[in-house]
This record gives C-alpha cells, structure tokens and sequence, in this order.
C-alpha cells in the first residue's frame, strides 16, 4: 500500500512490460499513473482482480549509454583502489577502527565510568 506509486515511474522507464499486485488504488497511485502517462510515452493498464489490482505498464525502455550493449554484459569491473592511509593519531580506535564506547554506554553507570560505582 504505502509503496506502490513508488513503483509506477520505474515501471513507466523500463523496457517491456511490467506487472504489480496491489490491493486498494490510493490516490497517489492514481496521480502516479496519470503523471507518469502524461510526461512519458508509456501506457498503464488497471485490471481489477477480487479485493486486488494488477497494474501493468509499457515502459518506455529507457537505458543508460552502454548498460545492456554485449560490451558492459561481458566487461568484468576493476578491483577497488587502495584506500588511502593518513597520518593522523589513530589510537582512540580498536578493534579494526572501532572507536570505544563512551564511559556511559548503554546508559548504565551516570558517567562514572565503568560499574557505575562512586568515585573516590
């Protein structure tokens, strides 16, 4: 319910057609449609089915250069470059660059540090 004129617009850019089950059409969804149908050359299609609604959608097909040429199917990606190291002091962290708990973590103790027991 609360996600599915969410789903319109990448319906609506797809290439073919899809197809989403939902229960009551909310007025937002309505106006997806509607927006969607005016800004774009796509084409939706409502078919009610018992308590539910089947919303299909000729999407217009829209890609990004060279996602979907044979070339980026068979392209394998680059290792990730090495990330940088820096120069500054490092020794409030441990455990692999964890920073510690502060001394009233998990709001035991009213900051007296570990325990919680009285100061001297």
């Amino acid at each position: 319910q609360f996600v599915q004129d969410q789903l319109l617009i990448f319906m609506a850019l797809a290439d073919g057609t899809s197809e989403v089950r939902v229960g009551d059409l909310t007025d937002h969804t309505k106006l997806a449609i509607q927006t969607a149908e005016s800004l774009l050359p796509c084409k939706f299609t409502l078919k009610p089915e018992g308590a539910t609604t089947v919303i299909s959608c000729e999407g217009v097909g829209l890609t990004a250069p060279g996602c979907f040429s044979e070339e980026a199917k068979t392209r394998t990606l680059a290792p990730p470059p090495a990330v940088a190291t820096t120069s500054q002091d490092d020794s409030h962290l441990d455990n692999g660059g964890a920073p510690h708990d502060p001394p009233n973590a998990g709001g035991k103790g009213k900051g007296r540090g570990k325990g919680g027991g009285k100061g001297k």
